[in-house]
């Protein structure tokens, strides 16, 4: 009834139209109730509704911008409760992998303990479970079982070599003596990082075993070349050239070859193992001189050939030279002249 109203309003309120002159007509056309009901709705939302002018009455604007920003500030809120809820869950979850985190790693910590009557197995972890006051079932979230707890010991033990190499630069710059020899400090170091092994020498065969498999491969060989990578560090070197590689492939080798004699030694303080790991870097000493030496005879010896050839033409051939066109190569093209 009330938009039948106000379109009648809208119509009435016209320049050639007013309501006397509306009611009029309709008076003289239609029923005189509609008449009066039209007149009598003109009266009662003339403010609510559209002025003489066409324009808006204050009420009927204000209802709209009322509730258009009811619904905007309830659309803001919803938001910021979804953006808060979110955020919530955002940070439960990362809480939750922490939390986890810090479980398996105090179950692989207690899990060395038994590792020298269970073997690097299924088994020492479910104990270490049980020994953080876990069931034996929480062993389960190690997907890779065994396999995870050798390649924690080992990158334990690198961290610990780490930090005893650091603190013993330390030391040496402190007190202002002077850095040891180089193959006397590669000993040390890779000695002091195999004598970590000796509390499960009996089980270690085993560990190699699981450190070859193809799961626990690439770990294996990321945590030997950091291994060596850090001794080589420890120890001075910064060379950027191909001596880089050389080197931390010889220390690498050294290592692998002392830790397969090491399971085998039955001396005294696994004193074979270490006169072996002493003869080796000997050996690899003597070899980077050979081969420098090698170098450096190569060298002089294109250089020597090149020489000859440069007299050679000069004799023979007045009119060429040779002239280096790769100097780091010492290659040469004849080349010639007027």
């Amino acid at each position: 009834m009330a938009a039948l109203a106000r379109a009648a309003l809208r119509f009435l309120s016209r320049p050639s139209y007013g309501c006397v002159a509306g009611a009029s007509f309709l008076q003289s056309s239609v029923r005189p109730g509609l008449a009066r009901g039209i007149c009598t709705a003109s009266r009662l939302f003339g403010d609510a509704g559209e002025k003489s002018d066409g324009t808006l009455g204050a009420h009927s604007m204000q209802e709209p911008q009322l509730e258009n920003e009811t619904k905007e500030a309830k659309h803001e809120d919803d938001g910021s409760r979804k953006t808060s809820h979110s955020d919530d869950l955002e940070g439960e979850a990362i809480a939750g992998e922490e939390f986890e985190e810090q479980t398996k790693l105090r179950v692989l910590n207690r899990a060395l303990e038994f590792v020298p009557e269970y073997g690097w197995s299924m088994e020492a972890l479910a104990e270490g479970a049980e020994a953080e006051g876990l069931s034996a079932a929480a062993a389960g979230m190690f997907e890779q079982g065994a396999v995870e707890l050798v390649v924690h010991f080992v990158r334990e033990c690198n961290t610990q070599l780490r930090k005893q190499l650091t603190e013993e630069n330390a030391r040496l710059q402190q007190e202002q003596d002077e850095q040891r020899p180089v193959e006397e400090f590669l000993r040390d170091a890779l000695e002091s990082r195999l004598r970590m092994h000796i509390p499960y020498m009996d089980r270690w065969s085993q560990a190699m075993g699981l450190l070859l498999t193809p799961q626990a491969l690439p770990d294996s060989v990321c945590l030997l070349t950091e291994l060596v990578d850090e001794i080589w560090f420890q120890a001075g070197d910064r060379s950027t050239d191909f001596n880089w590689y050389t080197r931390r492939g010889l220390l690498a080798a050294i290592y692998s070859a002392t830790e397969l004699v090491m399971i085998q030694d039955s001396s005294e303080d696994y004193e074979e193992t270490w006169s072996f790991l002493e003869h080796r870097l000997a050996n690899a000493s003597l070899a980077t001189q050979a081969a420098s030496q090698v170098k450096q005879t190569g060298e002089s010896l294109v250089q020597g050939v090149i020489g000859a050839a440069i007299t050679v033409s000069h004799c023979s051939a007045p009119n060429f030279v040779w002239v280096p066109f790769h100097k780091a190569q010492q290659k040469c093209v004849l080349v010639a002249v007027s």
